[in-house]
Order: C-alpha cells, then sequence, then structure tokens
C-alpha cells in the first residue's frame, strides 16, 4: 500500500485573502482526496471561490489538465485565481 503523500497547498492573490492563509500542509493522494480535505478545512465562502470554474490548479508549477492525477511526497498544488488585467 503506497503512503499518502504530504502536500504544500498554496494559495494566491484573492484565493489567499479569502482562506486566510497562504499555505498550509496536508496529506492526500488525488485531486479528489485534496479536495474533500480542503471542503472539510475552509469556510462556505472560501470553498465557493477556491473550487470556483475558472480558478486554475497547479502541481509543482505546472498547469493540471488531469483531473485523476495522483500526488507525490513534497508536491506543491498551488491555487490560481482568475487573471485580472488593467
Amino acid at each position: 500500500m503506497r503512503a499518502v503523500p504530504e502536500l504544500n497547498i498554496v494559495f494566491f492573490a484573492s484565493l489567499r485573502d479569502v482562506v486566510g492563509l497562504s499555505s498550509m500542509t496536508v496529506n492526500a493522494g488525488d485531486l479528489q482526496a485534496l479536495n474533500n480535505i480542503l471542503r472539510s478545512q475552509l469556510s462556505l465562502e472560501a470553498q465557493e471561490q477556491v473550487f470556483a470554474e475558472n480558478v486554475r490548479i497547479a502541481r509543482n508549477q505546472e498547469l493540471l489538465d488531469d483531473p485523476d492525477v495522483c500526488f507525490n511526497q513534497g508536491d506543491e498544488i498551488a491555487f490560481l485565481p482568475p487573471v485580472t488585467g488593467g
């Protein structure tokens, strides 16, 4: 049985503000498990913004395209809000 990896979760910009943290450490083997953990730990307002359709997720600075990806020990998972311009 594979050990559940420890991940460094990072929130950027407006997501950092609504979550109230710039980063946190959790143990999750895949995106579904990570989402379940975050849903149990974040406020409803934070959940709405973190799981919004236009939020991108990166693993070790590469955008995730595969929702079925498995994580490895020490991966950095970043939640990136939509880019706004002005």
